[in-house]
């Protein structure tokens, strides 16, 4: 959670388990046009749960075995990001 009022109720340094308060670093999630990539440094990389039903992130292209949070799976390569299916396309 990143700039959410959960930040004001948690002491600092508190740890809450399952929990993540940390800027997830998207592409440019400031002003249009928005990119809610993760850039190469997200701490949202691998930090997700695998789900059988999540196959593919938003733009159509195949979840990895390491899940990362959010919508838009992390590829290093652009050439990677090969949609399958999904409704960002």
């Amino acid at each position: 959670v990143f700039g959410a009022a959960l930040t004001s109720i948690i002491a600092p340094g508190a740890v809450v388990a399952g929990t993540r308060v940390a800027d997830p670093l998207f592409v440019n999630a400031v002003a249009a046009p928005y990119d809610f990539h993760l850039r190469p440094q997200s701490p949202a990389i691998g930090a997700g749960r695998s789900r059988a039903s999540v196959t593919v992130d938003f733009d159509g292209v195949r979840r990895a075995d390491s899940h990362d949070i959010g919508a838009l799976a992390y590829s290093a390569s652009p050439a990677a990001r090969v949609p399958t299916d999904g409704p960002g396309r």
